[in-house]
């Protein structure tokens, strides 16, 4: 029996390295296009938020399946031929619940009318920088040092950093002045239910035509607005009295190397 525990403490070391994302298993040089994607799009630290616009009295139908099919190569600068910036992917999801009746999948699918597609990232997290400067690296628009020099400064000390963008390529809506969105870009702790409003908006012109930037206290008197007993964050971006981003973040799976990223 004592031979044996060491055996079953092996394998089930073995299952919990086997069991680790990408991000952990391996540096951020490593990771392929399609991880940089998956780490931009669909991790705990980023994720698509979809609305399919309708012109009917119904107004907009949010889609309940975010996470929209992506092609590789998601992130900052000169689009690659089959980046996600481009456009395109096909939506094979439903609608949930709006006023009125319940429209089926079908028609909310076949209706033609567009989807806007947003993407909600913190910035500010190590793994969401690490995606950035490999796409930058992969597309060769940064070298080495360049890229390692990004990762390890964010620019913004200890404030969050929640960038808002579009797979649509039309940040029109965010080409407004920083009043517009006073009391409609904010974050929400689940347990405090404390509502952490913007220090700072940058637009996408200021950002580079690509996302715009909103900028949130990280501390106050020297400690840390999000810890992990807030369990949950929420950002919610009220673009119109009917467009409206809000994506929810558990704190435990933003965990990096033991640590919360945010």
């Amino acid at each position: 029996m004592k031979k044996a525990i060491p055996l079953l403490l092996a394998f089930l070391a073995c299952i919990l390295v086997f069991a680790k994302d990408f991000w952990e298993k391996k540096p951020y040089v490593e990771w392929t296009p399609k991880e940089v994607t998956r780490m931009l799009t669909k991790s705990p630290w980023a994720a698509v938020h979809s609305i399919r616009r309708s012109t009917s009295y119904m107004g907009e139908h949010r889609i309940s399946q975010d996470d929209l099919p992506c092609p590789s190569g998601c992130g900052p600068g000169v689009p690659a031929q089959e980046d996600v910036f481009g456009g395109g992917g096909t939506i094979n999801t439903e609608a949930t619940e709006v006023p009125g009746r319940k429209p089926s999948a079908s028609e909310i699918i076949g209706g033609g009318a567009p989807v806007s597609r947003y993407t909600v990232r913190f910035m500010t997290a190590a793994p969401i920088r690490m995606a950035y400067a490999q796409y930058l690296l992969q597309n060769r628009q940064v070298n080495q040092e360049q890229a390692v020099e990004y990762v390890e400064d964010s620019g913004f000390g200890d404030r969050i950093v929640v960038a808002v963008g579009t797979l649509d390529q039309d940040l029109r809506e965010f080409e407004v002045p920083a009043d517009y969105f006073r009391d409609k870009v904010y974050l929400l702790l689940k347990k405090s239910k404390r509502k952490l409003n913007f220090e700072q908006y940058v637009s996408p012109v200021q950002a580079g035509k690509l996302e715009a930037f909103f900028v949130f206290p990280g501390s106050e008197s020297g400690k840390p607005l999000v810890t992990l007993a807030e369990k949950e964050v929420r950002f919610v971006c009220k673009l119109s009295s009917q467009t409206k981003i809000e994506k929810k973040f558990k704190l435990k799976n933003m965990l990096f190397k033991g640590e919360l990223e945010i």
